[in-house]
Order: C-alpha cells, then sequence, then structure tokens
C-alpha cells in the first residue's frame, strides 16, 4: 500500500471520528434538555408511531451500509490505480458511516420527541453498528481482495 493510499485511510478515519463526534455531541445535548423528565418506558410512548420506525431505520441501515459497501466493490475491483482505489474505498465507508449515523440520530430525535430512554438503546447498539464501518488498512486490504 502506498503512501497515497494510506493518506486516504486517514483522511477517510478523521472524517469517521468526526461523525462519531457529532454524534456524542447530539446525544449530550439531548440528554441536557430531557434531564430527568423522560422514562425508559411508557405505555402512552409505546404506542407512539416514532417508535415502529427504530429498528427498521436502525436494523434496516445496517444492512443497506453492507449492501452499499458490496455493490461498490464491484466497481472498486475495475479500478486499476491504487490511488483511485484508496479514494473510492475512503468515500464507501464514509457513505457507509453516513447510513449509520442517520438512524443514530432519528433514535436520538425519537428520544427527545417522546420524552423516552428507550431510543437510547437504539443508539447505543447503532453505535456499536457504526463502528463496525470504522476504516482500517485491514479492511482496505480485505475490500480490495477478490471474492
Amino acid at each position: 500500500m502506498n503512501e497515497v493510499a494510506k493518506g486516504q485511510i486517514n483522511i477517510a478515519r478523521v472524517i469517521f471520528i468526526g461523525l462519531l463526534i457529532g454524534q456524542f455531541l447530539f446525544y449530550f445535548f439531548i440528554q441536557y434538555i430531557l434531564k430527568g423528565r423522560a422514562t425508559l418506558f411508557n405505555e402512552e410512548f409505546a404506542q407512539h408511531w416514532l417508535y415502529y420506525i427504530l429498528p427498521l431505520l436502525t436494523f434496516g441501515g445496517f444492512f443497506l451500509a453492507i449492501r452499499y459497501g458490496k455493490n461498490r466493490k464491484k466497481k472498486f475491483l475495475t479500478i486499476k490505480d491504487e490511488t483511485a482505489q484508496a479514494s473510492f474505498y475512503r468515500e464507501t465507508s464514509i457513505m457507509q458511516g453516513a447510513i449509520m449515523e442517520m438512524a443514530n440520530l432519528y433514535a436520538i430525535i425519537s428520544a427527545l420527541l417522546t420524552f423516552s430512554l428507550l431510543p437510547f438503546m437504539f443508539f447505543a447498539v447503532g453505535l456499536v453498528m457504526f463502528l463496525f464501518f470504522f476504516p482500517t488498512e485491514n479492511k482496505y486490504r480485505n475490500f480490495e481482495a477478490d471474492d
């Protein structure tokens, strides 16, 4: 792997860390707004339509991000220049992270709208899934390996 490719992966890492910090800042901001007024589970909130979408977005977003990566891999394998490949991998990993970030932000917003702490559990699961897409040199090498 050349230095330019390593640089592209480092850029992806910095952007990924920025996305992660943004999620945490938004989480802490919403926690500050809720300040103990929220309950973990309330029967009234359980009937709220936002809850029906939470699992769909969290797990659906994860599978969508995986599928997006697999679809992009086909084009990645046709690129011959290693620098262009690294740039393409960077774009793919950032987009996968953005898909998961969207699901996480939805969970945080639904906690605010319902004054319930239950959506934060989906946020926690979504964070683990978000970190699954963190770009590394190992993942780049596996991405360039032909299945």
